[in-house]
């Protein structure tokens, strides 16, 4: 996050009221940034979570709603990283978009979303007690797959119980994989009731450094052992390259791996790892 180095901004990120007010009085421009898609002062209030600067712009008429496409996103965003709980009420009660923004180049975050991956529960509670009618279901998906990606596990146990699509829940399972939050994935797979793909799931636990048989296991469970000869041929070149002793017997005896499954590509990479 960048603070702007302006005289209004300053004020406002210091939290200095009377120089926000004389500024203002001559002229300053209050949604100063927002043309060109910066932080305007109001972001640098919220950051500090200084609500009476905040409260005095918008007052004045800055825009709740702008968005810094290079920073923090939107205005609502800059609060939930500043984690002040007065800061966010303002902005709610003065109604400000409670949704993620998408700009020519990526998709920032919701409010929820953003919430799911800090470390402060209590604001994600209260945004989801305070803006229960005034978040659209897309938000909870965004952020079911935010948590998983961050291994926020009280977060995720919580989002879990609204309704979300299939896409939705493939989605937060490929995010935990990609930073082996196996806790959400072990939780993932136990409750979800579709059919997920894990191919990409079973072969990644085969190899990472902790021994994960208990994920292999829970996979096996979810699918009902109906994995491919190909994705345990995989797995077992994997475990046995990492020397994951109780991982190849798990695959041999249990999952019946092909003890001469072959793939190439992946005994060349393990030839190349022990040179």
């Amino acid at each position: 996050m960048t603070l702007k180095r302006k005289q209004l901004h300053l004020a406002a990120y210091f939290g200095r009221v009377n120089i926000v007010e004389e500024l203002l009085n001559k002229g300053a421009i209050i949604d100063d940034g927002k043309e060109t898609g910066n932080d305007t002062p109001l972001h640098n209030a919220a950051l500090q979570g200084n609500a009476s600067i905040m409260r005095k712009l918008i007052h004045r008429g800055a825009d709740i709603n702008a968005c810094s496409p290079d920073d923090v996103g939107t205005v609502v965003n800059a609060a939930i990283y500043s984690g002040n709980r007065e800061a966010i009420k303002l902005l709610i009660e003065k109604g400000a978009s409670l949704t993620a923004v998408a700009s020519e180049d990526e998709e920032f975050d919701g409010p929820l979303a953003l919430a799911a991956q800090l470390s402060d529960i209590s604001m994600f509670e209260y945004l989801i007690d305070a803006c229960a009618d005034k978040l659209p279901p897309e938000e909870y998906d965004k952020a079911l797959v935010a948590a998983a990606d961050a291994g926020r596990v009280e977060v995720f146990i919580k989002l879990l119980s609204y309704s979300h699509p299939q896409e939705c829940f493939q989605e937060a399972l490929e995010a935990a994989t990609l930073e082996e939050n196996w806790d959400i994935i072990m939780i993932l797979l136990d409750r979800c009731q579709t059919d997920l793909e894990c191919t990409a799931l079973f072969e990644e636990a085969s190899s990472t450094k902790e021994d994960q048989d208990k994920v292999l296991q829970a996979v096996w469970k979810h699918k009902n052992g109906v994995i491919t000869s190909d994705t345990l041929g995989k797995a077992l070149i994997r475990a046995a390259g990492c020397g994951k002793h109780s991982t190849v017997e798990l695959l041999l005896d249990e999952f019946h791996a092909n003890p001469n499954a072959a793939d190439e590509e992946l005994v060349h990479h393990f030839e190349r790892l022990l040179l």
